[in-house]
């Protein structure tokens, strides 16, 4: 570490503002220095003012430096260190303070630099304006950031940390050192009162020591130990508790087992239990199910009773619409014979009209043509008349006859031509009533064969009827039980879905079998693999029984063989848990007894290479080979003697002239002219000698014998040169040198037997393990129990896997029996079902044949109604055909009529000649002309008259016409007919007949219209009482015939009743098994609560057949018989689960008393509390078994492990211990002093060594009782909590490396000696204990207590660094009014030498007033005094230097000019 060139204050403002340090530079050179000022003037500010250039913002014992300082503005603290001397080079640590965010901050600036350099620290403008002002952070900060640009070697610094990192490694500025500083300057004279903390030796090491050399330890860390054992107690801790478990374990897995055994008999008692419970569930759900079958099927028959009633609701509205329809038919048939009576009456009523018409028609056409007639007769009497009074020439008349009979001719002609076409018309228009005449006569021969016909197969239908009801009857009395209350439509559906229902039931227990027999294929296939692996198991097992048995035989061999080695190795249970400490343990005797053995053999060398060397010899030489050569040089040399020997020849005392030359023992002498010549000899063998030996000739001899000669006094010789000298002590030493090495050998021998005894033991050890590793036997025993564990289970599964066969079959054959009976069942129903079928066929075709029957009938009926209607409409055409004879009769009439009439002869074959004249006018005229041809002639007044006739019958016959047209107006052309008369006779006389046909019509149409008007109002009734009866149904409309329909209704009407009758004769009697069942339940259900067998899980047993039976007629019996077994059984599980209870609890108290692992324990009795049944509670033992198993594997793995774990541990805490007491010798080296008498060291530690084996066992065995004290009651707190915090407190104590090196050490001696320095800078040969030391004067502590102190940071700084020795002083230490009561010279001096001798620049503060001690030891020395400003409540601190300028001369001329400067700073008011 550099030493102190200069400190620099600038701004340091304390006491509230009220003193302050403006700008001032403290200059030593690396000289010590004192700097005086008065008691309150500042020591303590100023001191944790310099140390901030170091250790920024650090604190000085509880004074913070925002306390200490007001940084109104920033304070700026540097030092310059010197880094080398030549060349000299400077470095400057500055440190600025300020507030920030209301807290203390810093900049951080080093920088290095040689003399005379431009930037050094005075040149550093902490001050601004010429020293007005001091400069502010950010003017600072500016000024650091421009010289880290300028210049590599000026640096800032982010951290503290790294500020400080950078000093120790580049400058060498040890942090662990100035720590100290601050600890020890924490008050004035701390170091007195440290050290008055420090009055014991213990105190001393644990306070000082042992802390200053456990910093000075690379990668130390104080709480790592107690970090580890924290870390590693519970591993630590379980070390304790595994052995302990393990045996909880094993114990507890054999009470365990034990429950378990009992809970397997009660397992069995409950599978009987639990058997007679399915047996009684059998009984119960075949009740159950016997009663809800039951109960549908009463809930059935109520459906289908209420369902009858709907039906026959809705029958009755059928009935109901029946009725309408039959009425409504009826109605049709009634107005379709109003219809035909209707058509009847109007037929009669058209041929009235049409009789009427012809007969107004006639008449009609008979006044036209009379009209016509007495028109143009009228006329032509008139022609006549004017014909009268002119005379005409014969001529003319002959011409106009002939005229007139031609137009006769051409009447007579057309006339016929006309009546011969309406014949011809006729004859066609009858040809077609002809036609239809004969098919109606053909149609009634149809309907008459018909009629024949249909009464034929009636008959055979009513035979037929009666055949196959006659059948039907038979087939009921087959089939049915009782025809009286069953019928066949009713049970046949039954029939038929018990026949699929016992068809899939069939099928279903097929499909069951199938998979049951696959079933038993498996479980046989699954027991047989099983049976083949128990074989297997079996067969491994024993096999990894003997591999066990031979691993634990050589297990307890072994330990046999350890036990005979050591007491502590008899105790050892498993070598397995201790192997790494056995080893390790067999490996250290094992490297002791080699130790010891090199020992014996080292001891027996020593003690045969003194009889192998001096036992020929009869008078002592030291070097036995020197002696051996003398036999032979004597004879050419001559006088050679050995200085024993000399001296035995005189009479002389050998132990004074041993005192005045010790070397007799290696001293050859000689004649004075042989001395070179042996002297030669000896050097030509100097490589063989052991000793130096000394040539002296006789006069040299008698020279030393005389003392006349002195020889060295200050030798150290072997003691037994000195016992040896005489002959007689030195036969004696012989003789004690071969029984001693007879001694030694005998014990060499036994070392080396028993090493071979161990060594034999370790190599057995390591055999064992190679052999039968820990993993192995593991794997192996783990292996063992699970095939233990696995033929435990393939023995439960065979016994399951027999059972469940067992059972297969049983369900197998009782599946077989239920086919059996079903098949015979289906073969009875397949009968019933083809029989009710059959009937079903037969009772359809009866209906089919009635219906058929009715629909004879009714086509009787109509073939009667056709057969009426075709005679009406043949009478209908008949009278069409005679009205059409009689008029082609009376048209041939007519004609016949013509041919007869006169004139037709005459004018036949005349050509003829047509007009429109009628033939009255035309004979007329013919008369007319014949009677003037024949000269006669009438007279006027009879042709008036004839005209005047003719004109009245005109007058009368258009009065007619009007008479006529008033009667009648619709007339039909009629052409002339001379038969007017008979026609419209004919005419009038028809339609009086058909008037009379009328009359009957209209009779028997308005009787049957009454007849329709009744048949309406009954309809209107019928269908307002269904309306009113069936309001939300409407009618129903037939696609049946309504004779079908009613045969239907009726049927179904005789159904329903029937149904309806079965239906309450079933009911009641399913009520009353219903009722025998509901009992049976009753009775099952009163032992429901006390045992639950009707649990989903259990699965209940299928009756037998017998028992199914027996149930379905008595089921009482059936229950009373399960009952009494399953209470029985019930009774037995309960005697033995209060036996398991008992065992249980025993358990239970055995865990809770004897189970340390409060999880395991609270697993085994959550295990026991929800793993109630046996196989739970089989698979929880394995399980429990499997955990136990592993969490014993994964202590025993720990065990080893922590062993492992535990003796790194104590291997690192005993190396620890090892280096801390070694580091603790090298620290008196650091007080080591060259005084003028020699180098002495001031201090001395006398540690006791320890063996290794005894202090790790210490350790060991204080890691155990640490395990102990933290389960002490102390720590918990008054909530019942651990008291965590002040466990880690008591920890880290005990953990302490002191606490460590006593338990090591078993508190052994740990001295401390120092000696007293005197005035003279001489150190006492005696050395004083530390309780004498701390008995001296004050001043003589304090200063064996700064020697010290010293001697420590010397040690800490050469810890960290590498010191630089090429510097007179290369460290600096600050300290706080360090004198105390040292004032004198002979106190002080003896400091100032040992800091000087350690390279110690001192800086100290005090408040003595300048005096010689001070001039003497600082040779720089600054007095402060603070005095006022213009402002009388401020102060600022002046500074006066006194320089030793005698001493400078003296030593440094140089250092000297670089201090000497006088005056002070400028100084700010």
């Amino acid at each position: 570490m550099p030493t102190i060139s200069q400190i620099r204050l600038t701004n340091v403002v304390y006491e509230d503002g009220q003193k302050r340090y403006n700008d001032d530079l403290f200059k030593f050179d690396g000289y010590n220095g004192a700097l005086v000022l008065e008691n309150g003037g500042g020591k303590t500010v100023l001191i944790q003012t310099l140390l901030q250039a170091v250790i920024p913002h650090t604190n000085l014992g509880e004074r913070k430096i925002r306390d200490t300082l007001k940084l109104e503005g920033p304070a700026h603290i540097a030092i310059e260190w010197i880094h080398s001397d030549r060349p000299r080079r400077y470095v400057v640590t500055a440190v600025s303070l300020f507030i920030s965010d209301n807290k203390v901050d810093s900049y951080r600036y080093v920088y290095e630099y040689g003399a005379s350099d431009a930037n050094g620290i005075e040149m550093i403008p902490f001050a601004r304006d010429d020293g007005k002002r001091p400069a502010e952070r950010f003017e600072i900060n500016d000024y650091y950031k421009k010289m880290v640009q300028q210049s590599p070697l000026a640096q800032t610094f982010e951290t503290i940390k790294s500020y400080r990192h950078f000093l120790e490694e580049k400058y060498h500025i040890i942090s662990d050192e100035w720590d100290s500083i601050v600890t020890i300057n924490q008050d004035e004279g701390g170091i007195e009162r440290f050290f008055d903390s420090c009055k014991t030796e213990r105190h001393l090491y644990d306070r000082l020591l042992i802390p200053t050399v456990e910093k000075s330890i690379a990668g130390f860390d104080q709480n790592r130990f107690a970090d580890i054992f924290e870390e590693r107690q519970k591993s630590f801790k379980l070390y304790k508790e595994l052995r302990a478990q393990i045996a909880e374990y094993e114990a507890i897995e054999g009470e365990l087992t034990a429950y378990v055994n009992a809970n397997e008999v009660l397992y069995k008692k409950e599978e009987r239990y639990e058997k007679s419970k399915a047996v009684t569930k059998g009984v119960y759900v075949l009740a159950k199910n016997l009663c809800r079958e039951t109960e549908q099927e009463i809930a059935h028959l109520e459906q289908m009773v209420e369902a009858l009633k709907i039906e026959k609701e809705a029958l009755e509205a059928r009935q109901d619409a029946f009725l309408i329809r039959k009425k409504e038919e009826e109605l049709k048939v009634e107005q379709d014979q109003l219809q035909e009576l209707e058509e009847e009456r109007d037929r009669i009523q058209e041929n009235i009209h049409r009789l009427k018409k012809r007969y107004y028609s006639l008449m009609f056409a008979q006044q036209k043509t009379n009209i016509r007639v007495q028109t143009e007769l009228a006329s032509h009497f008139e022609d006549e008349i004017e014909k009268h009074d002119e005379e005409s020439g014969t001529s003319d008349l002959s011409d106009d006859l002939h005229t007139v009979y031609r137009e006769l001719s051409g009447y007579f002609t057309e006339q016929q031509e006309k009546m011969e076409k309406g014949i011809l018309e006729l004859t066609y228009e009858l040809r077609p009533i002809e036609n239809e005449l004969i098919a109606c006569t053909e149609e009634r021969k149809r309907l008459r064969q018909q009629q024949i016909d249909l009464e034929k197969k009636k008959t055979e239908k009513e035979t037929f009827i009666q055949s196959l009801e006659e059948s039907m009857r038979k087939i009921r009395q087959m089939i049915l039980s009782n025809t009286e209350q069953e019928t066949v439509e009713a049970r046949l559906p039954q029939w038929i879905q018990r026949q699929t229902e016992v068809d899939e039931s069939i099928v279903e227990l097929q499909n069951n079998i199938k998979q049951l027999r696959h079933s038993r294929i498996d479980v046989k296939e699954k027991r047989d693999s099983i049976q083949e692996a128990i074989k297997n198991d079996s067969i491994a097992l024993a096999k990894v029984e003997v591999d066990v048995k031979r691993m634990k035989d050589a297990h307890a061999m072994q330990k046999e063989e350890l036990a005979q080695l050591s007491f502590s190795l008899s105790r050892i249970d498993s070598l397995y848990l201790k192997q790494s400490s056995v080893e390790q343990d067999l490996i250290r005797n094992i490297e002791r007894m080699r130790e010891e053995k090199e020992e014996k053999h080292l001891a027996e060398r020593l003690a045969y290479r003194f009889i192998d060397d001096y036992m020929d010899q009869d008078i002592f030489f030291a070097d036995p080979f020197m002696e051996q050569q003398l036999h032979r040089w004597a004879n050419r040399i001559g006088l050679i003697d050995t200085g024993i020997r000399y001296l035995n020849g005189l009479d002389l005392s050998i132990e004074e002239q041993l005192r005045r030359f010790p070397y007799w023992p290696v001293t050859l002498i000689t004649t004075a002219d042989k001395k070179l010549t042996l002297i030669e000899k000896i050097e030509a063998v100097q490589e063989k000698l052991l000793y130096p030996v000394h040539v002296i000739d006789l006069q040299e001899a008698k020279a030393l014998t005389d003392g006349s000669q002195k020889g060295s006094h200050d030798a150290i010789l072997p003691l037994y040169w000195k016992e040896n000298v005489h002959t007689t002590s030195f036969d004696t030493w012989k003789e004690s040198l071969q029984i001693e090495a007879n001694r030694i050998t005998g014990e060499r021998r036994k070392v080396e037997e028993k090493l071979k005894i161990w060594e034999r033991a370790y190599r057995s050890y390591n055999k064992f393990f190679d052999e039968f590793p820990y993993e192995v036997l593991k794997e192996t025993e783990e292996y063992e129990q699970k095939l233990k564990d696995q033929l435990q289970l393939n023995e439960r599964l065979l016994q399951r896997s027999e059972k469940e066969l067992d059972e297969v079959d049983g369900r197998i054959t009782s599946i077989e029996q239920q086919i059996s009976l079903m098949k015979d069942e289906l073969n009875n129903l397949e009968r019933r079902i083809a029989d009710g079928q059959r009937h079903e066929s037969e009772a359809s075709e009866v209906v089919q044949l009635k219906e058929g029957a009715v629909s004879i009938q009714l086509d009787l009926e109509r073939n009667s109604r056709n057969v009426r209607r075709s005679e009406q409409r043949q009478k209908s055409y008949e009278d069409e055909r005679n009205a059409m004879h009689n008029r082609i009769a009376s048209i041939n009439m007519e004609m016949e009529l013509l041919r007869r009439d006169p004139y037709y002869s005459s004018v036949k074959d005349l050509p003829p000649l047509f007009t429109d004249k009628t033939i009255e006018l035309l004979k007329e005229n013919a008369e007319s002309i014949s009677r003037s041809l024949n000269q006669i002639s009438e007279s006027r007044s009879e042709l008036e008259t004839k005209m005047a006739n003719a004109r009245e019958r005109l007058n009368e016959a258009k009065v007619e016409i009007k008479r006529i047209q008033m009667d009648w107006n619709d007339f039909e052309d009629i052409d002339f007919q001379d038969n007017w008369d008979t026609e419209i006779d004919k005419a009038r006389h028809l339609e009086k007949i058909e008037s009379e046909q009328q009359k009957k019509a209209a009779e028997a149409f308005q009787g049957q219209e009454k007849k329709v008007a009744i048949i309406a109002f009954q309809l209107k009734e019928l269908k307002e009482n269904f309306e009113r009866n069936h309001s939300e149904v409407e009618v129903t409309q037939f696609t049946e015939p309504l004779h079908v329909v009613e045969n239907m209704l009726q049927t179904a009407a005789e159904n329903l009743n029937e149904q309806e009758k079965v239906y309450l004769i079933e009911l009641n009697r399913l009520n009353h098994e219903f009722q025998k069942f509901e009992r049976a339940l009753y009775e099952l259900d009163r032992f429901v609560e006390a045992h639950h067998f009707n649990s989903a899980s259990i699965e209940e047993v299928q009756l037998t057949e017998s028992d199914a039976n027996e149930f379905t007629y008595n089921p009482l019996s059936l229950v009373h018989r399960v009952t009494v077994n399953m209470k029985k059984a019930n009774d037995e599980v309960k005697e033995e689960i209060d036996r398991v209870t008992n065992y249980r609890h025993d358990f239970n108290t055995y865990v809770r008393r004897n189970m340390s692992d409060a999880k395991m324990r609270d697993n085994l009795f959550q295990g026991l509390e929800y793993k109630r049944s046996y196989k739970d509670l089989v698979e929880f033992q394995q399980n429990i078994r499997k955990k136990m198993n592993s969490i014993i594997r994964i202590h025993e793995e720990s065990i080893r492990s922590h062993d492992e774990q535990l003796e790194h541990f104590v291997t690192h805490m005993n190396e620890h211990v090892r280096t801390v007491v070694r580091e603790l010798n090298v620290i008196p080296g650091k007080t080591r002093i060259n005084f003028s008498s020699g180098p002495k060291r001031i201090y001395n530690f006398r540690i006791t060594d320890w063996e290794e084996k005894e202090g790790l066992a210490r350790l060991r065995a204080y890691i155990g009782e640490i395990l102990e004290w933290i389960e002490h009651s102390r720590y918990i707190n008054p909530d019942g909590k651990v008291n965590n915090g002040k466990i880690r407190t008591d920890i880290e104590k005990w953990f302490e490396t002191p606490q460590l090196l006593r338990v090591v050490l078993q508190n052994g001696d740990m001295k401390v000696s120092c000696r007293k320095v005197t005035n003279d800078n001489e150190a006492t040969s005696r050395s004083f204990s530390w309780r004498e030391s701390n008995e001296w004067s004050g001043g003589e502590k304090w200063s064996k207590n700064m020697t010290l102190f010293l001697g420590l940071l010397n040690y800490v700084a050469e810890k960290k660094k590498l010191l630089n020795t090429s510097m007179k002083r290369n460290r600096a230490v600050v300290l706080d009014n360090p004198f105390g009561k040292a004032s004198s010279e002979h106190v002080l001096s003896p400091v100032f030498f040992i800091a000087e001798k350690l390279g110690f620049q001192i800086i100290a503060l005090t408040a003595h007033a300048e005096g010689k001690f001070l001039r003497d030891y600082f040779p720089v020395i600054y007095s402060c005094r603070l005095r006022n400003t213009r402002h009388s409540e401020k102060m600022i601190m002046t500074k006066e230097k006194t320089v030793n300028a005698a001493y400078f001369q003296d030593h440094d001329p140089a250092a000297f000019d670089r201090i000497g400067e006088s005056e002070q700073l400028t100084l700010l008011d």
